[in-house]
């Protein structure tokens, strides 16, 4: 059933990693640096969907781009190796 799964989404996963390149390769490139965290926003969402898959990893991007805002402080924030022991993205 997972082997089956991943291929079906992986059209959907190409298709937001092709898109998160875009916006780094362009967008990216003319907004002044703004991510308060290290990785930025792009490459953890990259991570996390490399490392969860799709329906995960756009889950656990949103969230992060959702706290990128000052208030939240900011710093290092790498993506969780399990997300067992993270109940914060437990989904």
């Amino acid at each position: 059933m997972n082997k089956i799964l991943k291929i079906i989404t992986a059209p959907f996963r190409y298709l937001c990693v092709g898109l998160i390149y875009i916006y780094k390769g362009t967008i990216s490139k003319i907004m002044p640096d703004c991510c308060i965290y290290e990785p930025t926003c792009s490459t953890y969402t990259l991570i996390a969907i490399k490392r969860f898959g799709i329906f995960k990893g756009c889950w656990m991007g949103a969230r992060r781009i959702w706290r990128c805002r000052p208030k939240f402080g900011g710093g290092v924030d790498p993506v969780p190796d399990n997300l067992k022991t993270n109940l914060l993205y437990k989904i």
